[in-house]
């Protein structure tokens, strides 16, 4: 999915400006047309901190809805564009009624309900998409909604217990990491201050520790940016599917811990 900025011309002849996610520029006029809108030209926008950071996140919990509330239209027998337009109009949840205007906006273009949430695919995963085309051919979509609401329940609860049983290793290694901070920022360049009036060798060890206390004390801010910054980039590159699955990869060939 690519952000593009476009310019368009409605009716009245005059010029709009804005923002629009699509697969590429043939889709972006498909979208637009359908908004009444001709297309001028479109450029791809560069995005990295300055949305992808402060937009309200998607979470499994909000498929979970989303995917409930699509098998509710589903069940009504009412038409899929007509029952997302209802969603929309009625206020529902805001991370939810943008992502049912663009399936609208899809579907109204002449796409099925899985090209357009192939359109969406930072929204919807591959294999959730693969199982809703696989409902639309076999004219089992309900059934299909209703599959995917199960393993998206129960990917939740997993989650859940992974997390609570990872709550108490994380304090333990947060106190230890704090601690050792303590120690090579404040004790040890004290202690390095009486060892340096010893006119003695002092052991392999002790020197190693003192040159990380030193290293540690003269570039602390220096070392806490470059952390922050690698945290923000990492916390950006694991949306990213491909990245993703290197790191997933590494992390299991990781002995014990993997």
């Amino acid at each position: 999915m690519t952000t593009f900025v476009y310019r368009a011309i409605d009716s009245n002849s005059n010029i709009q400006v804005g923002r629009l996610a699509a697969r590429d520029e043939s889709v972006l006029e498909k979208k637009l047309g359908m908004r009444g809108l001709t297309l001028i030209e479109a450029k791809k926008s560069f995005r990295f901190l300055s949305t992808s950071l402060f937009e309200p996140r998607f979470r499994e919990t909000d498929l979970l809805n989303l995917t409930y509330m699509l098998q509710q239209i589903v069940i009504s027998g009412i038409s899929l564009v007509l029952g997302l337009e209802d969603v929309v109009a009625g206020g529902s949840k805001k991370n939810i009624a943008p992502v049912f205007q663009s399936l609208s906006i899809g579907i109204q273009s002449g796409m099925s309900l899985s090209e357009a949430m192939q359109e969406r695919a930072d929204i919807f995963p591959s294999y959730y998409v693969q199982i809703i085309r696989a409902g639309e051919i076999s004219g089992t979509l309900e059934q299909s909604l209703g599959s995917l609401m199960s393993y998206l329940e129960w990917q939740i609860e997993f989650k859940k217990s992974v997390r609570s049983s990872l709550i108490y290793p994380s304090i333990v290694v947060g106190f230890m990491a704090i601690l050792g901070l303590i120690l090579f920022v404040f004790v040890f360049p004290a202690l390095i201050g009486v060892m340096a009036t010893l006119n003695t060798d002092l052991p392999l060890p002790t020197r190693i520790i003192m040159s990380i206390s030193n290293f540690i004390r003269d570039y602390f801010l220096p070392i806490f940016c470059s952390l922050a910054a690698a945290t923000v980039a990492y916390r950006q590159l694991v949306k990213k599917a491909d990245f993703r699955q290197r790191m997933d990869h590494l992390f299991l060939k990781i002995p014990l811990i993997g």
